[in-house]
C-alpha cells in the first residue's frame, strides 16, 4: 500500500491518501492550489497497515501530529 501526502510549503499535512494499486498505475487526487503531493517513503510512525483497509482514525492522528520533513522537493533540469 502506498501513501501519498498533500502538504504545503511549511510541511503541514493537508491530506493523506492510502491506495493499493499496481506499480505501473497509481491513481492520484489533484491537490488544491498551493499544495504539493509526494509519496511517503519508509515507515509511517503510528500506523500499522496489515489490513487492506487503512485505519482512518490513525491516518487522521498522523496528519495532526506529524509534518513533512522536506517540504519542497528540489529538481534539476537536464538536456534530453
Amino acid at each position: 500500500m502506498k501513501v501519498r501526502v498533500h502538504y504545503d510549503s511549511f510541511g503541514a499535512i493537508h491530506g493523506l491518501i492510502a491506495l493499493d494499486a499496481p506499480a505501473d498505475r497509481m491513481p492520484m487526487l489533484v491537490p488544491e492550489p498551493g499544495l504539493f503531493v509526494a509519496e511517503v517513503e519508509g515507515e509511517i510512525p503510528g500506523w500499522k497497515h496489515e489490513t487492506d483497509q487503512p485505519d482512518l482514525e490513525a491516518l487522521r492522528k498522523i496528519a495532526q501530529t506529524l509534518r513533512v520533513a522536506t517540504p519542497i522537493p528540489r529538481c534539476k533540469l537536464v538536456r534530453k
